[in-house]
């Protein structure tokens, strides 16, 4: 029983997996598929992965590079926007500040960028990176 408390305390402080929900900004509500993987010493890199939501279909598919520290005992986490791997034209890439919930199955916070308000995903089964997210990332100066 002990162990079993540890390990869900302990998951619940670890950002890294694949996360999906929605993000709001000036296109209105997008599709997020947010995969984080752990990075030596103490960061984080992520994919940011968007597609449509089907209350907005007009939404296209794009998706970048991200990077971050791992989450405090607070289990604060902040993305950085690297590099675009798919930009639909007319699209900048934004950052991430969140926080994961108590369980570690939820993690919400706001989107830094154009328009932008909040984002709210829940963590997922592993799946396969997106197609579309397999091709070399673009550098990208700045969140855009």
């Amino acid at each position: 029983m002990a162990l079993s408390c540890f390990a869900q305390g302990a998951f619940a402080r670890d950002a890294t997996g694949r996360w999906v929900g929605l993000y709001e900004c000036g296109q209105g509500s997008t599709a997020l598929e947010l995969i984080i993987r752990p990075r030596a010493p103490l960061g984080v890199e992520a994919l940011f992965h968007f597609t449509a939501d089907p209350s907005n279909p007009g939404v296209p598919e794009g998706c970048y590079a991200m990077t971050g520290l791992r989450p405090s005992n607070g289990g604060e986490v902040k993305l950085t926007a690297r590099g675009w791997i798919l930009r639909p034209p007319g699209y900048v890439a934004v950052d991430l500040a969140g926080r994961l919930s108590p369980d570690g199955v939820g993690f919400t916070g706001q989107v830094d960028g154009p328009g932008c308000t909040g984002f709210s995903l829940r963590r997922a089964a592993e799946a396969p990176l997106p197609s579309a997210c397999l091709r070399r990332p673009q550098v990208v100066a700045g969140a855009g």
